[in-house]
């Protein structure tokens, strides 16, 4: 089974970008081979395979096999960056593929069960903990704590907005209210890259890293990406189309640049290219509009999210 570094969600973009925590499963007689290049504080670069890491199992039948793959994938630590770890273990979990029976059209006809996005429970709890990480455990936390008071949070997780309020309700926990749940965590102990917290009662280990305005975690089973935007001007709201400004999907190069500041382009028109992983990823306007704004040059390497250019009236 391969660990790469790419999106399942987006058409399994490939990502690239510098690992902030990484982990593999234990190795040796009767458990899991595992390949791998992972060391945190490197970078998946954007000009080779988005292949990060290769796990084989053996069994004395197929349901041992992938029982220990499963595990396995339970034990990987991949933060920073989009990768296919939880779509492996759906696809695990499927019975179709459990019994051997997926052919190459599995993905295709059950897409649908195997992306499916986490219950809203789910990811107020991640939330929680990640604001429990944020206000009581990462550096500087002493200092951003609200010390009792409630405290607005506007956090992106996983791609979708969510806002709440937290509440430091002593020493070591809070409470945060997103919508109609409310979560209670508590920090029991902090270890580097590991936080054991109780989570609506419920003691769980929790590998995390932290990286600018994004914390990395692995809760409940699945990994989450959170942006916190607490202190972000209200009107900026989550990344996207609307604001007029076209960013970069992944890390790439620049290859075709079509635009100049001062033309007048249509929504959906191709305005430049980045070429990743042998892979042209052609980039449209996400608005009417002109552009006012341009960030880059032909030949550029940018980044992930990097504002390319700007579009207004």
């Amino acid at each position: 089974m391969r660990l790469r570094a790419e999106d399942p969600a987006r058409q399994c973009m490939p990502q690239s970008g510098r690992l902030a925590a990484g982990a593999m499963p234990e190795t040796g007689p009767g458990a899991l081979r595992v390949e791998h290049g992972l060391r945190p504080g490197e970078a998946v670069p954007p000009y080779y395979d988005s292949m990060i890491a290769k796990l084989v199992a053996h069994g004395r039948s197929r349901g041992e096999a992938l029982r220990k793959l499963a595990a396995g994938l339970q034990q990987v630590v991949a933060l920073g960056l989009a990768t296919n770890q939880d779509f492996l273990a759906a696809c695990i979990r499927h019975p179709v593929f459990a019994v051997g029976g997926a052919t190459t059209a599995f993905i295709a006809e059950h897409q649908d069960a195997l992306l499916t996005p986490p219950d809203a429970q789910a990811q107020a709890r991640a939330a929680a903990a990640a604001v429990a990480l944020r206000l009581l455990v990462a550096p500087g936390a002493s200092a951003a704590r609200p010390h009792g008071l409630p405290r607005l949070q506007r956090l992106v997780i996983s791609g979708q907005a969510l806002s709440g309020s937290a509440t430091v309700t002593a020493a070591d926990a809070l409470t945060l209210a997103v919508g109609e749940h409310t979560v209670a965590v508590q920090v029991l102990q902090d270890a580097p890259g590991v936080a054991r917290l109780i989570v609506d009662g419920l003691a769980s280990d929790v590998p995390w890293a932290a990286d600018g305005a994004w914390l990395w975690l692995r809760h409940g089973g699945l990994g989450w990406a959170v942006q916190d935007r607490s202190l972000a001007a209200a009107d900026s709201g989550v990344a996207g189309a609307s604001d007029g400004r076209l960013r970069a999907s992944l890390s790439g190069r620049v290859v075709a640049l079509q635009v100049a500041v001062g033309d007048v382009v249509k929504a959906g028109q191709p305005l430049l290219t980045l070429e990743a992983m042998k892979m042209e990823h052609q980039h449209s306007a996400p608005c009417d509009g002109t552009v006012t704004a341009l960030s880059v040059a032909l030949g550029d390497q940018v980044a992930g999210g990097r504002v390319l250019l700007a579009i207004g009236d």
